[in-house]
């Protein structure tokens, strides 16, 4: 279930930042200082123990900054996320790229998206259902992450280093930095996103990435940076964890289906043969 999400909202993410268009994070939500019992592991264990605890939450909240390009494309995006457990898992994700904003809603196997597009025909449906399958597959063109990817991919780093405490959002936390293989990293995600991450990293020719981490006293991460050799750049800050979250799925009715309303689009678009030439 956590990495259904993760693959599907690389995918998205990606989508949106080239076209303009659970995350499950056991431990306490509250983030008191750093320090506690994780502080007796070495750095590489703290870490790969914090990726463990933030599988298990039941709610967080976070923001989410991409920079750089890809083949010429920004990739430049700025996101708000929410996810909830309760009453089933869905996240909510609300995109600004290129000065276009989207919001994506994700619920098991369904995702919908505001419909309010560049095109979209006036006085259609509110929302539009999207295929997750074919959203995996347009993931794999470009190179957009979500939290629950980036901080799985932190279980394959062996160089890290603690680098003193940081205040992050008026929570202490204790920095941590370090860097790991591109490859390794790939293990440690689902198919579906390690194919869409695999694509980036051989798009750019990456093969190692830096990072910093800051681990809060219930050993949750409250923020995640990420540097793909300057080519893609991320910052995600957890701004709650079990928190109450609530986000609305809209009824059906204000649902339509994203196909058709492409194929009706394409269908208004003049035959080869009609465009006159000049």
């Amino acid at each position: 279930m956590h990495k259904k999400f993760s693959a599907a909202l690389a995918g998205t993410g990606i989508v949106l930042a080239t076209s303009g268009c659970g995350l499950l994070f056991g431990g306490g939500g509250g983030g008191g200082a750093a320090g506690g019992p994780m502080s007796d592991l070495n750095p590489v264990d703290l870490i790969a123990e914090a990726v463990n605890n933030t599988e298990s939450v039941d709610s967080y909240t976070a923001t989410m900054e991409m920079g750089g390009s890809m083949s010429g494309v920004s990739l430049d995006m700025n996101s708000d996320i929410e996810y909830t457990a309760t009453p089933e898992p869905t996240v909510k994700m609300e995109s600004t790229s290129n000065g276009t904003s989207s919001t994506i809603l994700m619920r098991g196997s369904e995702m919908v998206m505001q419909s309010d597009m560049p095109g979209a025909a006036p006085g259609g449906p509110e929302w539009l259902r999207m295929d997750l399958s074919q959203m995996g597959e347009q993931g794999g063109n470009a190179g957009a992450q979500d939290p629950l990817a980036e901080v799985e991919k932190l279980m394959a780093a062996n160089d890290v280093q603690e680098e003193g405490s940081a205040d992050v959002n008026g929570v202490e936390t204790t920095r941590y930095s370090g860097t790991y293989s591109t490859e390794e990293a790939l293990q440690e995600l689902d198919p579906e996103a390690q194919e869409a991450a695999r694509q980036v990293y051989d798009q750019s020719g990456v093969s190692e990435v830096s990072f910093e981490v800051f681990v809060d006293g219930d050993g949750l991460p409250r923020r995640v940076t990420t540097d793909a050799g300057g080519t893609v750049t991320s910052s995600i800050d957890f701004t709650s964890f079990n928190e109450p979250v609530d986000v609305e799925w809209p009824s059906e009715d204000q649902i339509g289906d994203f196909d058709s309303m492409m194929d009706d689009m394409m269908g208004d678009l003049p035959e080869t043969g009609d465009v006159p030439s000049y």
